[in-house]
């Protein structure tokens, strides 16, 4: 293999204009692989990358992207909450009622009328009359009773990434999601998924409880969706009617790719596709970035 360290920093310095959010990814081959795979999403093009050296840095790759897609739903595709009458809704700030210490408050909707929802709190009795604009700025809609730290947990760690506030109100409800197909374990290790609102869909034939997980129980919507087989996001996701930005396979489901192909042009989502193999296979319409080691030692001393 011929190899020429010119073209190599000239594809590094092509990249650095890719804005990510902050990544600790270890060398410069996963940083430039990082960068591609964002500009790929970005701009709805599919793509395969393949790391042919035994250090494998694609873990970490998988574990930022869920992160950055996340944070793109986050960021384009919150929703105004659908609030109906029977509803709970958690207030943002601390209200001082039946005594000198400011309590988060629980409210179900009562009523709504003429855009004036009818707010009750059981515990003290009270009635509140609030806007939708008010309650879309002050209020959280939640499914059931949480820790307030939880709430606030998942609103700073997007304000955190952003180094902004992004939204005039916190988001949980989300137009489309992202998808990621991996091993269970890899979902397991997956700490940011406690403040990353997902829902978990398990593999009826491969696991004893058939039903849907969510990794923030209280919040009544997930922005992204984990699967193990691909046939569970057709039946569970895509066939459901869910819109669906990105689809990620991470080192499995090789079998079902061309399936995936053919539905991504279907469904109207995207496919990146993370793999660790000495001989990748080629597939139509999905173009692979295949990292030689030979390639990867120059990229790591730029």
């Amino acid at each position: 293999m011929l190899l020429n360290r010119k073209y190599y920093q000239e594809l590094w310095d092509k990249y650095q204009k890719i804005e990510t959010l902050s990544a600790e990814l270890r060398d410069n081959t996963s940083i430039l692989s990082f960068k591609v795979i964002l500009e790929h999403c970005r701009r709805k093009q599919p793509l395969h990358i393949n790391f042919q050296n035994s250090d494998n840095p694609v873990h970490e790759l998988a574990k930022q992207l869920f992160v950055e897609l996340s944070n793109e739903i986050f960021c384009n595709a919150a929703d105004f909450p659908q609030l109906n009458i029977g509803d709970k809704v958690r207030s943002k700030t601390a209200i001082r009622v039946g005594g000198p210490k400011p309590r988060f408050l629980d409210f179900n909707i009562l009523s709504v009328k003429n855009d004036k929802y009818s707010l009750w709190n059981e515990k003290y009795a009270f009635t509140w009359e609030k806007t939708f604009g008010e309650l879309v700025e002050k209020f959280i809609p939640i499914t059931q009773k949480a820790q307030n730290e939880t709430l606030t947990r998942f609103a700073s760690f997007f304000e955190k990434l952003n180094g902004k506030q992004v939204h005039g109100f916190t988001p949980t409800y989300f137009d489309h999601k992202s998808v990621f197909i991996g091993q269970k374990s890899f979902y397991d290790s997956l700490d940011v998924k406690n403040t990353i609102p997902t829902t978990y869909f398990p593999n009826p034939r491969e696991e004893s409880n058939p039903h849907e997980t969510k990794s923030i129980p209280a919040l009544p919507d997930s922005m992204m969706y984990f699967v193990t087989r691909y046939k569970v996001c057709y039946d569970k996701i895509l066939q459901k009617g869910k819109k669906v930005d990105t689809v990620v396979v991470y080192e499995t489901e090789e079998t079902e790719i061309e399936q995936i192909i053919q539905d991504k042009n279907r469904f109207r989502f995207n496919l990146i596709m993370l793999t660790n193999a000495t001989d990748p296979k080629k597939y139509r319409q999905l173009p692979c970035w295949n990292w030689y080691k030979e390639e990867t030692d120059i990229v790591n001393t730029l």
